[in-house]
């Protein structure tokens, strides 16, 4: 995990999509209902590719 190297990088696991870009995602907790966890996730990953162009 990319956060026990580097606390800054803002991520957490660095993986890759199919077509080898990367895909760094952040870990979260919470109580929320699961579907509220999806959607913030969901909306959190958008924002972050778009950050990354």
């Amino acid at each position: 995990m990319q956060s026990e190297v580097d606390n800054s990088l803002g991520y957490d696991i660095l993986s890759y999509e199919e077509d080898v870009t990367p895909c760094y995602i952040e870990v979260k907790t919470t109580e929320q209902k699961i579907i509220m966890v999806n959607l913030a996730f969901l909306f959190r990953k958008m924002n972050w590719k778009k950050q990354r162009l």
